[in-house]
């Protein structure tokens, strides 16, 4: 995916019910023999399970739960992210 490619965020969603959302600008772009690079700090065992590119408002069900991806905290990426409310 390219810097212009008309997204402006990232969302990412573990398992465990943490979401964490960041600029797009703030992944690194590196070269092929890069390794990559954290994006949301896990716990043992936990698992990311939904990724989310955003550019305009959009309401997706995690969990089972209605989320507005624009009403998310701004997080650096890296972060553990806010869990969703149960």
């Amino acid at each position: 995916m390219s810097v212009d490619s008309g997204y402006e965020e990232v969302i990412l969603v573990s398992d465990g019910g943490y979401i964490v959302k960041f600029p797009l600008i703030a992944v690194n772009l590196y070269k092929k023999t890069s390794k990559g690079e954290k994006a949301m700090r896990l716990l043992e065992g936990e698992k990311l399970v939904a990724m989310y590119l955003l550019s305009d408002g959009d309401i997706v069900k995690i969990h089972g739960k209605p989320v507005n991806l624009l009403k998310l905290k701004l997080s650096n990426r890296n972060d553990r992210g806010t869990k969703l409310k149960g």
